[in-house]
Order: structure tokens, then sequence, then C-alpha cells
């Protein structure tokens, strides 16, 4: 009696919670850049020890430096098989409010020139991410 009694306690919490979920499928999650390539050059920087972590949950991707909270960087975004298309950034200032970003200068510590960026996903998987752009390609993995 006593285990259905918590059974039925268990069935009745979760038809109470209000479960959201993302279809980012292996999008979602804490990636870790990694290593960028440079395009026209072939050039390779490793990026392990730059600490910024692309973090991707429902429409939003937050950008961070890890070593410095105060650059934390909001995008909206829309997936396709092939693509990633993140828009609208902002600087996370939960204080005063977003501050809607109106220069793409501030974005090029990412490696990221225009307010609007198409990147093309070369591999995504449960363990790594590599998309690009016109000028790198980045190399993640997942955290």
């Amino acid at each position: 009696m006593k285990k259905l009694v918590i059974f039925i306690i268990g069935i009745i919490s979760l038809a109470a919670c209000d479960v959201e979920s993302s279809d980012n499928g292996q999008l979602d999650g804490f990636w870790q850049w990694s290593q960028i390539d440079t395009l026209a050059t072939g050039g390779i920087t490793d990026m392990r020890k730059s600490r910024i972590f692309w973090d991707v949950g429902f429409d939003l991707l937050e950008i961070r430096n890890t070593d410095d909270f105060s650059s934390q960087v909001l995008f909206r975004f829309v997936q396709t098989s092939k693509t990633l298309l993140i828009s609208s950034p902002v600087i996370k200032n939960r204080e005063v409010g977003d501050i809607r970003i109106q220069d793409p200068q501030e974005l090029n510590t990412y490696g990221i020139y225009d307010l609007t960026e198409q990147f093309h996903i070369e591999c995504l998987n449960r363990n790594k991410m590599v998309l690009r752009n016109e000028r790198f390609r980045f190399h993640f993995r997942k955290y």
C-alpha cells in the first residue's frame, strides 16, 4: 500500500510540473571553444586557455569568458540541419538590464564580425561541434 501511495504522489507531481524542453538536439549544452582556424591563411590557434564558452539553450546562445564575467553576450539563434544563424546580440547585465550591441567590433574577441552571423555546421555530435563562417572555423568540445 505504501508503494502505491508513493507511486500516485509521483505521478501527480509529474503531471503538475510544466516540463519545458528544447528541440535543439545536440546543440544544447555548454561548449568550450577549443580551437579557431583562420580560413584565409590556414592558421590554427589553440583557444582552450581563453576559457571562452558557448552556452546554448532554447533560442538563446550565451558566449562568456569564464575569466571575465563582465563580458557575457547573449544572442538569439535559429538552427537548421546545416546552419546556425545568430543575431540580436546584447551584453548581459542583470543589474541595469541587457544592453543592445550596436557596434559589431564589440564581438571581434569571439571571432564574430557582424551583428548577424551565419555559420555552416560542419560537425555536431554529443562531444564535438565545428562551425564555419566566412573567416574562421570554430572547434568546440562539449563541457
